[in-house]
């Protein structure tokens, strides 16, 4: 049996904003219990990165902040899932962080519309001040030994 694989490099990507595309969003389970794992294409870079949320069905949580930014408005009424999202293009805002076993990896710290003019990512979490209005288990380090590479 013969095949080939293409390659793609396992890079840290600059902090800033990147034109991306959600290619999956699927549920893991992470040290922190179930989450939702949100894998970004980044073509102009020929790189993905992942991002994490909690299940937290509230309006201010990060896992509908990130839907809404990416599907527009959603109905409360019908909610959403990952057949609204994925395939769909957005403006997403990475920085870096070291993980577990000490590797520097992108961090998801927001999602945009895309062609957003300038929405800076939320730092706070980042330099431990957690806003009241935030979701605890939204601002916990993500999960990185679960990413698959």
């Amino acid at each position: 049996m013969s095949f080939r694989m293409g390659v793609q490099e396992d890079k840290v990507l600059p902090p800033g904003p990147y034109q991306a595309v959600l290619d999956d969003i699927e549920v893991k389970e992470t040290a922190h219990g179930e989450r939702l794992m949100w894998t970004f294409g980044v073509p102009s870079e020929n790189a993905q990165v992942v991002g994490f949320s909690s299940l937290n069905e509230k309006t201010s949580a990060k896992a509908y902040l990130w839907a809404s930014a990416i599907a527009g408005k959603i109905d409360p009424k019908e909610g959403w899932g990952p057949r609204t999202v994925k395939g769909q293009w957005c403006t997403i805002y990475l920085d870096t962080a070291r993980d577990s076993q000490g590797r520097v990896k992108n961090k998801v710290q927001g999602v945009a519309p895309l062609h957003e003019e300038s929405v800076e990512p939320d730092h706070s979490v980042a330099q431990g001040q957690k806003q009241d209005d935030h979701n605890e288990e939204d601002d916990e380090e993500e999960e990185f030994a679960n990413i698959p590479l």
